[in-house]
C-alpha cells in the first residue's frame, strides 16, 4: 500500500506528479464508464444524462485534487454509472417511468398558431421560437412548418409541411 500511496499520494498533500498520475488514471477509468455507460450519457443531452455528467465531473474532480479519497471517488464514479445505466433499462421497459425521468415533448405550434399556453409552460417567448426557427430551419416565418415541439431535452423541433 505504500508504493500505492507513493503514485497518487495522500489526500490533501499531493505533488503536481502525484494529481497528473491521479487524472490520467481517472481518465482511462471515466473512458471506460463511458463505453459501459453507453453513448447517451453525452450525446442526449437530456436533464437525466446531464444531471449524470455534471455529478460525475465534481466527484471526479474531488478525487483528482485529492479533496476527497482517489479510489472512494472511483467507486462513486462506478456507482453513478450503473445508476444512470438502470434507469436507462427501466425507461425502456416502462413509458411512464421514461416519462418520470426524463420528461415528454410539449407541442408549441399546430394548426397555423402558436399555442401560447405551452410557451408559458416551456418559458419560451416567441423570440425564442422564431430564433430557433431561423436557426433550425433557415425559414423566418411558420408558412412552410406543420407543427413545433419544445423537445424533453430542451431543443425545439419543427416538423415541416410536405411539399407538393
Amino acid at each position: 500500500m505504500d508504493y500505492v500511496n507513493l503514485i497518487i499520494g495522500q489526500d490533501g498533500q499531493l505533488t503536481a506528479a502525484q494529481m497528473c498520475v491521479r487524472s490520467a488514471i481517472m481518465f482511462f477509468v471515466l473512458l471506460v464508464l463511458m463505453r459501459v455507460g453507453g453513448s447517451r450519457i453525452y450525446s442526449k443531452k437530456s436533464a437525466f444524462d446531464t444531471i449524470i455528467m455534471i455529478t460525475l465531473g465534481a466527484i471526479v474532480a474531488r478525487g483528482i485534487v485529492g479533496s476527497s479519497p482517489f479510489f472512494s471517488t472511483m467507486w462513486v464514479a462506478i456507482t453513478l454509472i450503473v445508476i444512470h445505466r438502470l434507469l436507462g433499462w427501466l425507461s425502456i421497459k416502462s413509458r411512464s417511468f421514461e416519462k418520470l425521468i426524463k420528461g415528454n415533448h410539449r407541442p408549441l405550434f399546430s394548426d397555423g398558431r402558436l399555442i401560447e399556453k405551452n410557451l408559458m409552460k416551456s418559458s419560451l417567448s416567441e423570440e425564442d421560437i422564431f430564433e430557433s426557427l431561423r436557426l433550425e430551419t433557415k425559414e423566418n416565418s411558420f408558412e412552410n412548418v406543420k407543427e413545433a415541439f419544445s423537445e424533453s431535452n430542451g431543443r425545439i423541433s419543427f416538423i415541416l409541411k410536405k411539399r407538393t
